[in-house]
């Protein structure tokens, strides 16, 4: 069940289709870039952008999809093909400009996603469960006065933690953060992973596990990481596989007890 929208529709097309039973699929008119003011994100809906850009607009203080720290949560969401630009350079609040943060969700995907200019974090995922990433890039985020950028965050929402993810493909290129944060989640198994001159001055990481149990990492390359590579903290049953780190910071591995 296609539909082609334009930027002024996106919102009332997320709110329709999600009306609908079953997982919808709208699809962006290809090659184009959609300005917006934060979407709210539906269960069941799929968003195929086509190659096309969903830009967040200047003077912004969401992220670009929001449904963070709400309790409400939903089921059954995606967004793939495509770029998402939070537009860092243009927005004052630059500590909560991000891509998609989202609490309490089952059953999300985001495949052959890239996100630029993103001051916070790219992927922000609460409380989620069976969630999918693949192919995913976060490029040239993070600037002087934010906080930190980060490209994937997985944590703990309330007594829920996050369980059952499955990331297969990252690239994260010219970053003034961090990679990868695994903090209170569980099952989870990420692979295939290139983390690329993260520089936030010496404290960078490109991948943390904390209070987390059952995760499996592999095929990891590290190059300019002023920080740590890969730190473990009071985790369980985490297993490292085929990780190749250069790190200019000096400490490839840290597992804390």
């Amino acid at each position: 069940f296609p539909v082609t929208i334009e930027a002024s529709a996106i919102q009332d097309a997320i709110d329709y289709v999600s009306g609908l039973n079953g997982s919808v699929e709208i699809i962006f008119a290809p090659g184009l870039t959609y300005i917006v003011t934060g979407l709210v994100p539906k269960s069941g809906v799929k968003l195929n952008l086509q190659g096309s850009t969903i830009k967040l607009a200047a003077s912004s203080d969401v992220p670009v999809f929001f449904d963070y720290a709400t309790g409400v949560g939903g089921s059954n969401f995606e967004v793939s093909n495509g770029t998402i630009d939070c537009n860092q350079a243009n927005n004052a609040d630059i500590n909560v400009v991000g891509g998609i943060w989202l609490s309490k969700w089952t059953n999300l995907i985001f495949e052959d996603l890239t996100i630029i200019n993103c001051s916070r974090s790219g992927l922000n995922l609460v409380g989620v469960q069976h969630v999918k990433i693949r192919n995913y890039q976060f490029l040239d985020c993070g600037k002087v006065g934010a906080f930190f950028a980060y490209g994937i965050t997985l944590e703990k929402y309330g007594s829920f933690r996050s369980r059952y993810v499955d990331i297969d493909g990252v690239v994260l290129d010219n970053v003034r953060g961090f990679g990868i944060h695994f903090f209170e989640c569980d099952d989870f198994v990420a692979k295939n992973l290139s983390f690329n001159d993260l520089n936030l001055g010496s404290i960078s990481i490109a991948i943390t596990v904390t209070e987390a149990l059952r995760g499996e990492i592999g095929n990891v390359q590290c190059t300019n990481v002023s920080g740590d590579s890969i730190e473990i903290n009071d985790s369980t049953d985490i297993s490292l596989t085929n990780c190749n780190v250069v790190s200019s910071g000096g400490r490839s591995y840290r597992d804390w007890e």
